[in-house]
């Protein structure tokens, strides 16, 4: 009799302990599940400021561009002026020390 207790003990011991491994392969799954999904949500989160960012980004250049060509047209129509107020000896397209002349002459 004493021997069967012993035994039956024995083995509730071993249930529990089995149990309690078993919990905690539980929690650390959940808990893996849930560090997932909180990383999933934060890769997403990157992702979309990314992509905000980009868009940022690449409306920054089509501006920056869009001035360059203005500027670029300005800076043509004015070595234009020059040109003719130079009497027509410079052309229209005039580039470095030719612009200071024609400016120089204007």
């Amino acid at each position: 009799r004493r021997a069967a207790a012993i035994e039956a003990s024995r083995q509730r011991a071993e249930v529990e302990r089995e149990r309690r491994r078993v919990d905690e392969a539980r929690r650390a799954a959940q808990n893996g599940a849930e560090e997932a999904a909180l990383l999933g949500q934060l890769q997403q989160e990157e992702g979309e400021r990314a992509r905000a960012l980009c868009a940022e980004l690449e409306a920054q250049l089509a501006a920056a561009e869009a001035e360059l060509r203005r500027s670029e047209e300005e800076n043509l129509s004015l070595a234009s002026e020059l040109a003719a107020a130079a009497g027509g000896r410079a052309s229209p397209h005039l580039r470095g020390s030719e612009l200071d002349d024609a400016a120089q002459a204007f």
